[in-house]
Parts: structure tokens; sequence; C-alpha cells
């Protein structure tokens, strides 16, 4: 299906109301042909008038009062036409942005990771300026454009085939250049787009890393890139204008000499005495009546190619299909005990190996740790629990239940996940902490914050917890917006809970402290800790070790420091043997 043709289809979920728009704008084209027609008959009864003095005068006040109405009423029509189409255009903008964003968020997470987030913004403001436009100026102007011209060439036909056919010879031609033209406009098009969306995406880098760029000493290096791409879309965009204008003279030469025609050919007719006076002032206003629409076909292909051009990315994320989804029968997550399960599982990422058969048992309400190097598989391990990405063998339970036979919703309603990288929105401290439950009461929200440890620092803030973070809470700490965060998992109270690399940005002193608040969360629930400083885990029940996507060795942390194996060189190397083992009774 064309893109057009995609754009075109979306009016049916508003028929109504764009019908109502088309009949306005085809009633607006009639009462703009019925005024030649009204003026030459007062032409004529005028001539008549002046020349034997007929009583006609008062024929002529009724056709000018005629003209007045017809005027009036195409006025009006239009005013209204216009407010419909401002309302049929929010519609689809709302519809378009709703689908836009519906899609986003089903997504699979796979997705984000290739993709420019300000790219993606950049096709979304693009497409549903291009198409909200098209499809308002298409409904306001092009079937008004077709019928002002047909009932044009109908009326002349009446007086003279030659005239008629001369401008059935003309559009043609006229839309074949406008064709030709847009088709090289568009290749342009394509081309700008793209370097926008590049040019976008880095922008939006750069501002979320604007800390780097400046301690970098980037600043001018990423300005120059800036101007250069700019100067590229410069370039293109001139291309653009010496393609529309090179044709454009062409257009208007053809118009402009079968119009001059049309006055000479009308002129010389009517000094012969074939045409009346009246009949040459119609075909003079029947001229320039068509010129209007035929010198508006050039905006109609400019305004098509640039909602194709628009359009063309915004349909490729629209039809996107995520492959993470719910199974026709999938069932409720029903978590009663909190077992998790891995079975031979295996997954690659970008055909590279992160886990080769892992299989293990997180027992109900114990505190399990996934250690290792880096790339070893342990982030993999939290991503697959999450059905962020989809093993490719083996299979994933949770009380038994095979977590893809189960509704996404209900998986994720059963998980709380601290993540390395503090995930906040750019609100208030409440709003953030609610996140994790939105129904909560303050009195909830309190009692995470003394539980996290949140309270004290929140509590001396001139707005306390109505208190603005910035965007990713750029106003706190890494230890504030951890213990937020921490907050958010405690008010959710969810059976299970994952704790990804969840210190491993803070210092030692915070992470001490934030240990305190991570007790506090482990309590009563089956809790994975993906952990590369060990440090982290003295406290666990039972420790996996991943190399190279496979188990390497698991056990108690005493069972594991006793076999002098690779968890052993783990410890050794990062000199924490006293930091770990003397919660388990051993002594190094």
């Amino acid at each position: 299906m064309s893109v057009l043709l995609k754009i075109l289809v979306i009016t049916k979920n508003f028929w109504k109301l764009y019908l109502l728009c088309l009949t306005l704008v085809l009633a607006v084209s009639v009462f703009n042909l019925v005024q030649p027609l009204i003026i030459k008959h007062i032409v004529d009864l005028v001539t008549v008038y002046l020349s034997d003095r007929n009583p006609v005068f008062e024929q002529i006040l009724w056709f000018f009062a005629l003209m007045i109405a017809v005027e009036l009423l195409a006025l009006w029509v239009t005013v209204i036409n216009g407010y419909l189409g401002d309302v049929l255009a929010e519609k689809i903008e709302i519809f378009l942005m709703s689908k836009f964003y519906e899609k986003v968020l089903a997504l699979d997470v796979s997705y984000f990771d290739n993709e420019s987030k300000g790219a993606l913004i950049n096709q979304l403001k693009r497409g549903i300026w291009n198409i909200t436009s098209f499809v308002n100026e298409f409904s306001s102007y092009f079937l008004g454009l077709l019928l002002t011209i047909v009932l044009t060439i109908v009326l002349l036909a009446t007086y003279s085939s030659l005239l008629a056919l001369l401008f059935m010879i003309l559009v043609p031609v006229y839309v074949l250049l406008n064709y030709k033209a847009s088709q090289k406009w568009l290749q342009k098009q394509e081309q700008i787009n793209n370097l926008e969306d590049s040019l976008f995406g880095r922008i939006v880098e750069v501002i979320n890393s604007i800390r780097l760029v400046k301690a970098s000493a980037q600043v001018n290096t990423e300005y120059n890139q800036f101007l250069s791409k700019r100067w590229q879309v410069k370039e293109l965009r001139l291309k653009q204008s010496q393609i529309y204008y090179q044709f454009d003279w062409f257009k208007k030469l053809s118009l402009n000499s079968v119009i001059i025609f049309v006055y000479i050919y009308a002129l010389y007719n009517t000094y012969k005495g074939v045409f009346t006076i009246a009949e040459f002032v119609l075909f003079a206003q029947l001229a320039q009546q068509i010129k209007i629409p035929l010198t508006s076909v050039s905006y109609v292909f400019t305004l098509s190619q640039s909602a194709i051009a628009g359009a063309k990315s915004y349909f490729e994320i629209v039809n996107q299909q995520p492959t993470i989804t719910d199974l026709p029968q999938a069932k409720e997550l029903r978590v009663t005990e909190g077992e998790i399960r891995f079975a031979n599982v295996t997954f690659a990422y970008n055909k590279k190996l992160a886990l080769d058969q892992v299989s293990f048992v997180v027992k109900p309400k114990s505190k399990v740790a996934i250690v290792g190097e880096s790339g070893a598989g342990k982030s993999t391990i939290a991503n697959l629990l999450l059905r962020f990405y989809q093993p490719d063998a083996g299979a994933i339970y949770i009380d038994g239940q095979n977590i893809q036979e189960v509704t996404l919703e209900s998986l994720y309603k059963q998980i709380a996940v601290v993540f390395q990288d503090t995930e906040l929105f750019s609100g208030t401290i409440l709003e953030n902490i609610l996140y994790g439950k939105p129904e909560a009461t303050l009195e909830e929200v309190k009692y995470a914050a003394r539980m996290a440890n949140v309270a004290d620092f929140v509590e001396q803030l001139p707005e306390g917890y109505n208190t603005l973070i910035g965007e990713r809470g750029v106003q706190l700490s890494g230890g504030q917006k951890q213990r937020l965060a921490i907050a958010r998992a405690i008010i959710s109270n969810k059976p299970i809970l994952i704790l990804d690399e969840a210190t491993s940005a803070l210092d030692s002193k915070t992470e001490k402290e934030i240990q305190k608040s991570l007790e506090v969360l482990m309590q009563n629930k089956t809790t994975l800790i993906i952990a590369h400083r060990l440090a982290t885990i003295k406290n666990v029940d039972y420790i996996i070790v991943l190399k190279d996507g496979k188990i390497l060795e698991e056990g108690t942390p005493a069972e594991l420091y006793q076999r002098n194996g690779f968890y052993t060189q783990l410890v050794k190397l990062q000199s924490l043997q006293e930091a770990i083992l003397p919660e388990k009774g051993l002594v190094i």
C-alpha cells in the first residue's frame, strides 16, 4: 500500500467529519463558479439597459443582490470548513500520536538498543506534521481544485470547444510537469530527513551527556559537527529550490501563454461580434478561475511529497511488530512462594552467545547472587527474567509457571527492579516514589522513604516530597537517587526483587549506607542480585558464578571459597575476604 493511500485510510476513522469537510469544499467550488455566471448576466443586462434603456434596472439589482448573497454564503461555508478542518487535524494528530506512542511502548527493549531516541522524536514530529497537513489541505484544496478545473472546462465548452480543448491539453501537461518536479524534490527530501534524524539524535545525546561533553573539551567539536550537517541540509534545500523554480518557470510559461491566448481569442471574437461583451467578461473570469487551482497544484504536489517523505519513517515505526507479546492463551502470573528456575536457557545477543544452557534454582525468599567478570552474562539473566529479551532455547519458571505463557503485565507486577543506572523522571520526589505504586497513600510513601533512608534528606528540603528533582534526578546525588529507587521498590512490595549492580556506581561509604536500605528491601522477598563488586553480596544465601555465559561454579559463599576456585580468585583479586566472609563464620 502506497504511503499516500495509508494516509488517506487514516481518515476512515473520522469519515463523517471528513465527508462533511469535503462536502463544504465542493460547495465553495460551486459557489465560486456561480459568481462568473451571475456577473455575465449583470453585464448582459447593463449592456441592454445602456443600449435601449429597457426597464431592466430592477433585474440588475436582483442579480447584484444574488451575487452578494452567494459571496457571503461562500464566505460563511469557507469559515465553517476552516474550523472543521482544524478540528479534523487535531483529531488526526491525537490519533497519530497515540498510535505512535502505543507502538513505542509495546516494542521490544531490543528495538531501542539500535535506535536513536532523538531521531525517534524527530520522526514522530515530522510524520505527524506532514500527515495532518496533507489530510487537512487535501480536504481543503484537492477535490475543490479538481472540481473547479472540471466545471470550468465544461462551462467553457458550452461557449467554445476550442478554448475547452486548449485547457484539456494544458491540465495534463501542467500536472505532468508538477509530478516530475515533485519526484526530484522527494529524492532530496528523503536525504534531508535522514540528515535531520541524525542531527537531532546527536543533539539529544549531547544534551543528555552535557557534563561529559564539557569535561572532555568537546563543545567546539560537537558544535562544528552540528554546523557541518546543518550546512548539508541547507545545500539540499537549495537544490530543492532550484528544482522547484526550474520547473515552475516552464509551468507558468505554459499556463500564462494559454491564458493570454484566451484573452486574445475572446477579444478578437468579441470584436467580430461572435461573442458578447458579457461572454468576453465570462471568459476572462474563467481563465483566472482555472489559473488559481492549476497554480495550487504545485502546492498540493509538494505537500504530498512532503507527506510521503515524512510519513514513511512514521509508518515504518507504527508497523513494527514486537516479538515479545502475550500468547493468545496467556494467563495471569500467580506468585505464592517466589521460586525462580532457569532450565537450560541459551541466549545470543546479535549472534554473540551470552548464555549457554544455564540452569539454576532460586529458592523462595532466598537471596541469590549472580557474579562474574564483565560480559559473563549476569545482566542477561535479569533481562531474560523480565522478558526484555526472549531465550533462544530453554525456559524460565516462576513457581512452576513458564513466564512465556503468562501475561507481561502480570509478570511485571510481581517483580521489582533496582537498576545500576537509576531511572528517575523529571517530576517530584513524591511522584517518583509513587511510580512503584500509584495508588499509595502519603503515609505509605513516607514509610517507604524511611525504610530506604530517604526521609532524612527529603524532610530537610524546603518543598519536602514535592521537591522537583530535574531530568533523570540531576538535582540529587548518586546515593540519593539510588535510595529513591529503593524507596520506589519498597512501596511496590513485590514478591520478587532484582538488584542489577544496584550500588556499583557508588563510593564505598555511600554503598555501605545503601546496603542498609537494601537489607530492608530484601526482607521476605526472593532476591536475585547481579553483582560485580563482591562487597555487595556478603549476606547472600547462595552464589552462582558465571564465566563466558556458563555456570562455572555455585554454592554458598563459604562452600565456594573453600573450593579455592574461580570465585576465590575473584575474592582475593578484590581483596575483600574480611568484608565478605565473617558473617558466614569463616576466618581467612
